[in-house]
């Protein structure tokens, strides 16, 4: 733990001894915080960076702290949700071996996407639609939410930028659509 992998191929006419030199990782350390500077227990911290697929998460402790371990040399960045809040990405942070960088993130009020599903044909909502919403950061997993029996569902804690929507429903064809997040706007609804 704590050193990056390392593989040699040895082969017979090869003199001495097999030896290694293992490069040590770095560490960064994330706080949370509200505007008034109090700490954010239970959100939901990501990690994106060289080598990172999917993303590294974790959950903020009660003093609003995270600590990703055996990160490679590299740049990261972290952002952060919880219910309705959110933080934006924090700018890049370079890690380097065998030192803890450090980042603090502000939550603050998030945007919330909400979605009407209905049939193409009779325009009936539909029920149990499989919406996937997936951020502009590859390696972020996708949210996942269902459709209730009003063809509504509802996405929290999101920023603004572009999110891609996937549906899914038995007896329909699969759509994907691309929406675009206004900071300025704080309900975002539309049907699909």
């Amino acid at each position: 733990a704590g050193h990056d992998a390392a593989e040699r191929v040895l082969r017979a006419e090869d003199p001495g001894e097999l030896s290694f030199t293992l490069a040590r990782q770095g560490e960064l350390f994330v706080t949370l915080r509200d505007a008034p500077g109090r700490a954010v227990e239970g959100a939901l911290v990501m990690l994106t960076g060289p080598g990172l697929w999917p993303a590294l998460e974790q959950r903020a402790n009660a003093h609003g702290e995270v600590l990703f371990e055996n990160l490679a040399l590299g740049e990261y960045r972290a952002r952060a949700r919880l219910a309705g809040r959110a933080a934006k990405d924090s700018e890049k942070t370079r890690v380097v071996p065998g030192e803890r960088a450090q980042v603090a993130l502000t939550m603050e009020q998030a945007l919330a996407l909400e979605v009407l599903v209905v049939d193409q044909t009779s325009q009936a909502p539909l029920v149990h639609v499989e919406v996937l919403a997936y951020d502009a950061a590859p390696s972020i997993a996708p949210r996942s939410a269902q459709s209730d029996r009003a063809g509504a569902l509802r996405f929290e804690g999101v920023l603004p930028g572009s999110v891609r929507l996937e549906l899914r429903h038995a007896g329909h064809a699969p759509k994907s659509v691309d929406v675009a997040l206004l900071n300025h706007v704080r309900q975002c609804a539309g049907r699909v």
